[in-house]
């Protein structure tokens, strides 16, 4: 098992294909490499998963957002669409983790979100 880097950001916003009929959902920018620093390419939306850890309660469509897109925009650069399903979240600050499978390799970040 080697370990992936993982960094990402999220922004709350409207994103096109979006499933939410008001087509706001969040996105998030995510670089994955390998312990080398090379890309890793070709990963799919089963690769991800995403949820809200603080602010503790969290809506519960937080606790594992739904990923809709994963596009590859450059080697190892995603970005993610994520259906939040109308969750009506408390404004605030939100910490979110960010896993990344690519078979036995794992990596894993925090990124921040203020709604």
């Amino acid at each position: 098992m080697a370990r992936l880097i993982v960094h990402s950001e999220v922004v709350y916003g409207i994103l096109r294909d979006s499933p939410n009929p008001n087509g706001v959902s969040f996105a998030v920018a995510v670089s994955v490499t390998g312990d080398t620093g090379e890309p890793i390419k070709g990963l799919g939306i089963p690769a991800f998963k995403i949820c809200a850890i603080i602010p503790p309660p969290h809506p519960p469509q937080f606790t594992d957002l739904k990923v809709f897109v994963a596009d590859e925009q450059k080697p190892g650069l995603y970005v993610l669409g994520l259906d939040y399903q109308n969750a009506k979240a408390p404004i605030g600050k939100y910490i979110f983790s960010v896993k990344v499978t690519q078979g036995k390799n794992l990596g894993e970040t925090l990124t921040t979100m203020e709604l």
